[in-house]
């Protein structure tokens, strides 16, 4: 007979409230604001993340569900939380892949052993002040290689950004979790705090997880060194900006938190940077909050990804996945040309080209569809794009701009039209 042991308090131990949240809603950082249901397809948002006492409870306006985090498992997977809750307990222990997956009940002493873990005694770290956890780590693995080779990026270059791979972590005054051995698990290390990173794995059913997010710092500065750059690229994760840079791109990461950076830190990366921009993942949150950032950092300048419907968090990485190396640098052609538009009151004796351009920069943004081969458009902050329709946009800017000095409009020149 099976005896189970699985509790709340138990889990609690390994995983916060906010951290099996963010899990089953695939985001890197806590919403602020209410955000797309999991429930239903209505893509208004309607689903929101609140504390109560000690609990972090979410309601859900599109769906009517509302309760605490066991109680959203329980919803997401359509499970009874009072008649199937060990169910629930169970859900929550193999998607966060924790360490009880074999202690919800007892068996007897013929059963199989579990998995055996690869073995060494390279500790790197124990940071139990900051974020309570101590990781021992292995030298990389084939399979570790393999893993990241997908994305283009060498040894070289993980020892160069100090990725290590994880034997084992464990909490303060819990036991270690190993890393099975058919799967990776890595931890990004920045001024001697470390952050895991366990990408999903649905083959051996593994999870994606990440924890703890780094508190300070800014992941990937240190490896810019001092020289001056043509460009600087502010990713929303560590992964990004590893692959990034093996594309030949210089890049950081602020982690959780980015739409809050200190002005000083920009300040730093402009020093070393004729251009500073920000490139997150291509969802509406990723969206806001690079509209944040610009909007308080106006020498900041957005690259935006295009949209992929099937790839929920679609990010640089996804990208790369898609398209090369000369497609991302137009993007960032065109990123730059929409931003160096003169300021018309700067212009002493404005043309009508400036009038028009300086009007179109506020009002639009543009970028390259390397896929479409078309040049696209989109009211500011609004993301609907469209392909440009240039005698629409000329029209339309005609009529918004009729005060013109007279002696400042030169004739337009004709541009012959190839046959």
């Amino acid at each position: 007979m099976e005896n189970y042991m699985l509790s709340k308090d138990t889990i609690l131990q390994y995983i916060s409230q906010e951290e099996i949240y963010l899990k089953f809603l695939g985001l890197n950082k806590f919403p602020k604001r209410n955000i797309s249901s999991p429930f239903t397809a209505d893509k208004n948002p309607s689903f929101s993340l609140y504390k109560e006492g000690s609990e972090t409870k979410y309601k859900c306006h599109s769906s009517g569900f509302s309760g605490d985090v066991w109680q959203f498992v329980a919803d997401l997977f359509q499970l009874n939380s009072k008649t199937q809750f060990i169910e629930v307990l169970e859900k929550v222990v193999k998607e966060n892949n924790l360490p009880l997956q074999n202690q919800n009940k007892k068996t007897d002493i013929n059963s199989k052993k579990s998995q055996n873990f690869i073995k060494t005694s390279n500790t790197v770290a124990n940071n139990r002040e900051s974020s309570k956890i101590s990781v021992q780590t292995r030298d990389f693995t084939e399979l570790d290689l393999q893993w990241w080779e997908k994305f283009g990026v060498k040894k070289t270059i993980l020892k160069k950004y100090n990725v290590h791979s994880i034997l084992n972590y464990s909490w303060s005054g819990k036991s270690p979790i190993y890393t099975k051995k058919e799967s990776v698990a890595f931890a990004f290390e920045l001024e001697n705090n470390f952050k895991l990173y366990i990408p999903n794995q649905a083959e051996i059913g593994i999870s994606k997880n990440f924890l703890p997010p780094f508190k300070k710092g800014i992941f990937g500065f240190e490896q810019l060194g001092t020289a001056k750059k043509e460009n600087i690229i502010i990713c929303e994760g560590e992964k990004d900006v590893i692959v990034a840079n093996s594309k030949g791109f210089n890049a950081v990461t602020f982690g959780s938190g980015s739409t809050t950076i200190k002005k000083e830190s920009i300040k730093s990366l402009h020093f070393l940077c004729k251009n500073l921009f920000v490139c997150f993942d291509a969802d509406d949150t990723g969206i806001i909050d690079m509209q944040k950032l610009t909007q308080l950092n106006s020498n900041i300048i957005p690259i935006y990804l295009p949209r992929n419907e099937n790839i929920k968090g679609y990010d640089l990485t996804d990208y790369f996945q898609e398209h090369t190396i000369q497609d991302f640098q137009k993007i960032i052609d065109l990123a730059v040309k929409n931003n160096s538009v003169d300021d018309i009151t700067k212009i002493e004796n404005p043309t009508i080209f400036h009038i028009v351009e300086d009007y179109l920069s506020k009002k639009y943004d543009l970028r390259y569809n390397t896929i479409a081969l078309e040049i696209e458009t989109t009211i500011k902050s609004s993301n609907n794009w469209d392909i440009c329709n240039e005698n629409s946009l000329c029209g339309y800017s005609a009529a918004k701009c009729t005060t013109i000095p007279l002696q400042s409009t030169p004739p337009i020149p004709l541009q012959s039209t190839p046959p």
